[in-house]
């Protein structure tokens, strides 16, 4: 089914990122993330009158709950606005496995890229950048789930939060607050509020962190070379595998 009807999207959080949200003859509702993938959200920021566009599933807090109006959106990338696109249906959605709202995070140029610590280690704290724009992540939930799914994103075995990491504020700080089952793909496909800038690190700081494992080992990591099953040439010079404590 496409939607012909008149309808008007818009983010709820920031004027780049955020959940999708769904005007329908006045009515505002959201899209269940069942099935949201980068090609629904390429579409929506392309609506919005950006470039490009990521998915991300946006958590569904008790004070900002309003109505499913749709789900399980099947747009290829090409389509000039979600109206173009097959979907679920239209109306009030009864059923959405995920619980949570899709989201995107939209961009002209550059998207969301992460790296640990500064790209020579296993361990350190998360920096991201979005649009070009690297910081640090304060995440006042941050936990070894959401550290294994980051390490195994990038071709770790495991991981776990960076317990030698403080609590201090950071020059270029990137809010969120990621829920991870522990078995996501990607810290995209984990439940997330936003991304946004922030000044400071409160209430409760915490810089996300993590500490990558391969086979129960700690493994070098560096720009150059962020597979850890493959067996490096060299590593400026040395190549340890550090047993864990």
């Amino acid at each position: 089914m496409r939607l012909f009807a008149e309808y008007q999207i818009s983010l709820l959080g920031e004027s780049y990122t955020g959940a999708v949200t769904v005007k329908y003859y006045g009515l505002e509702g959201h899209i269940c993330s069942d099935e949201w993938d980068d090609a629904d959200a390429q579409v929506a920021c392309r609506e919005l009158g950006f470039a490009n566009g990521e998915m991300f599933n946006r958590l569904r807090t008790e004070e900002q709950q309003k109505p499913f109006w749709s789900s399980k959106f099947k747009c290829t990338g090409r389509e000039r606005r979600l109206g173009d696109c097959n979907h679920a249906g239209w109306g009030q959605i009864k059923q959405c496995k995920s619980q949570h709202y899709a989201g995107v995070l939209c961009y002209d140029e550059q998207g969301l890229s992460f790296e640990v610590g500064d790209g020579s280690s296993a361990a350190g704290l998360l920096n991201i950048s979005i649009n070009g724009k690297w910081g640090v992540v304060c995440d006042p939930k941050w936990n070894d789930a959401n550290a294994r799914v980051l390490c195994r994103s990038m071709g770790y075995t495991d991981g776990r939060t960076w317990d030698d990491v403080g609590t201090q504020n950071a020059s270029a700080l990137w809010g969120t607050v990621l829920e991870c089952k522990g078995d996501e793909a990607s810290l995209k496909n984990c439940a997330n509020i936003f991304w946004k800038t922030s000044e400071v690190c409160l209430p409760k700081p915490r810089l996300a962190s993590a500490q990558c494992t391969h086979d129960g080992k700690l493994v070098p990591y560096t720009r150059e070379y962020k597979t850890a099953s493959q067996e490096p040439t060299t590593f400026q010079g040395v190549w340890k595998f550090l047993e864990m404590a």
